[in-house]
């Protein structure tokens, strides 16, 4: 496992890709304790370990947490061995809440009742359902979230649309806002903005919802 200095002691494994051996999703090689202080970072920020795979701060670290619980599932079920070095950092992992269930990029599509289940979640979470674009606990939710209103647009202009009046009224149930105000901390292009014109860290109330601050 390159990104953590460490090898395979059996044989190289063939088949679906590793996180690192997708060209667009580099993963730098930094000592392992770093990765324990981005950890607990994130842990702190979001109050869970669900890293996605696609998040891409602290240097690229949900593709490490994606190749990580790739080789501890291998390590579990046999198809590898580890030093027992590495096997003592998979316990000081599982010891502060990591699951090593992390997927990699080619295992991580989830349709739109996964994705829906995911906003209700949040929904009972925060109060709401104003997932912010970047929203740092969990990246495909932001995005799907904008998708929808993009998707709604379409949809009440009468033009072909993934949304039907079924999804449309599950998303409404959870009080879905098709359109967000302009200037409030969910709209994520002024969160940016206050940032960088203020120098400082978000406010709390934005960072409850997942919007990362800095970098470890």
């Amino acid at each position: 496992m390159r990104s953590i200095n460490f090898e395979f002691k059996g044989p190289s494994r063939r088949g679906r890709p590793t996180a690192a051996g997708n060209t667009n999703n580099h993963i730098p090689g930094i000592p392992f304790e770093k990765r324990i202080q981005q950890l607990e970072s994130f842990q702190h920020d979001t109050g869970h370990l669900n890293i996605d795979h696609n998040y891409k701060h602290c240097s690229n670290l949900g593709a490490w947490a994606a190749e990580i619980s790739d080789m501890y599932k291998q390590w579990k079920s046999g198809d590898q061995e580890v030093s027992p070095e590495m096997a003592d950092r998979f316990n000081q992992l599982s010891a502060m809440g990591f699951q090593f269930n992390v997927m990699g990029y080619y295992e991580c599509n989830r349709n739109w009742d996964d994705q829906y289940v995911m906003l209700t979640e949040y929904k009972n979470r925060y109060g709401n359902a104003r997932v912010p674009l970047k929203y740092k606990a969990d990246l495909r939710l932001g995005k799907w979230v904008q998708s929808q209103r993009q998707q709604y647009k379409l949809y009440s202009e009468g033009k072909k649309s993934k949304l039907d009046p079924v999804r449309v009224q599950k998303l409404e149930a959870v009080g879905f806002d098709w359109q967000l105000a302009p200037g409030s901390l969910n709209d994520e292009p002024m969160m940016e903005q206050y940032q960088v014109q203020h120098e400082v860290e978000v406010p709390v109330a934005a960072e409850v919802m997942g919007v990362p601050h800095q970098e470890v």
